[in-house]
Order: structure tokens, then sequence, then C-alpha cells
């Protein structure tokens, strides 16, 4: 995938591209993802708030996600964020997650009305696998970024 816009970032572009393509590779196959565009928007937020993920079927090129980032992160966070956030594109993508304006339903069962979503949060299928997945592909990732950076040193002194 290489179809990213990353906006307002103070951290480096080339970091969060790079978690954002090892993150996806692990969630989705790369015929799904050619069709994927990405926006990362980085802005203040709320402080308990790190990220969401926005896709609308009323946008012209179904296949593009906006992911919204707390510009106040460390960065780490910010790839704990960001796994969180593809999760939740892979379900979007899988159609495992359906927006549908004012309800969010899982697999095609159960609705959530979003003026009650605060209440289920943590209950909400979609967020249980969101908030279980990101652990594992936030220590895959960082261990990912440690490899591409002993390689890198390896080039430099080999010059």
């Amino acid at each position: 995938i290489e179809n990213y816009s990353i906006i307002n970032i103070r951290k480096s572009k080339e970091y969060v591209k790079e978690s954002l393509r090892f993150c996806l590779s692990i969630l989705l196959s790369e015929d799904i993802l050619k069709d994927v565009v990405i926006t990362v928007v980085f802005k203040e937020m709320k402080r308990l708030e790190y990220g969401c993920c926005y896709y609308s079927r009323k946008l012209p090129d179904p296949r593009h996600f906006v992911f919204v980032i707390n510009s106040e992160l460390t960065k780490r966070k910010v790839v704990s964020t960001l796994a969180h956030e593809c999760v939740h594109l892979k379900q979007f993508c899988l159609n495992e997650l359906i927006d549908i304006s004012a309800i969010d339903s899982w697999k095609g069962g159960e609705s959530f009305k979003l003026d009650t979503i605060r209440d289920k949060y943590w209950d909400a299928p979609w967020e249980i696998e969101a908030c279980g997945r990101e652990s594992g592909l936030f220590v895959m990732c960082m261990r990912h970024h440690r490899k591409l950076t002993r390689r890198s040193r390896k080039c430099k002194a080999s010059n």
C-alpha cells in the first residue's frame, strides 16, 4: 500500500508510514490493500482520546479512510493507536463493521446506536477485537522498527 497522506505531523512521516504498512500487511491481503487510501491527520484531541478511524460509504472512493490521531501522543502511543485503528480499517474492508450513519453493525448482527456507544464502548465486539489485537501488533511493529534501524546502521557502517 502506497496511498498515504499524512497531515500536520510532528513525528517522522516515514515512521508512521512504515507502521501502517507493517500493521496492514499483517491484517489484510495485498489484493485488498491495493485499493485502500489512507489519510492520517494529527490534531489536538481531548486528553484520553487517542484516535479514530473514519470511513463512509458515501465517499466517492469506497476504500478511503481517515485516521485522526491525537498530536500530543508519544511516538510509542502513536504506533499503538495506529495498530488499533488499522484493526478497524480491516473490519471495514472485510465488511465486519458497517457504518450506517448513526448505527454501527457488527458482522450483520447487533447494532449499536452512536448515542449509547459510550456505555457499550468496551463491550462492542469491534472494540474487543481492536483492543485485543492492538498489543500484539504494537509489539511486532516495534520489533520491525528495531530490525530496520539495525539494518540501516549496518549499511551506514559498511559504507
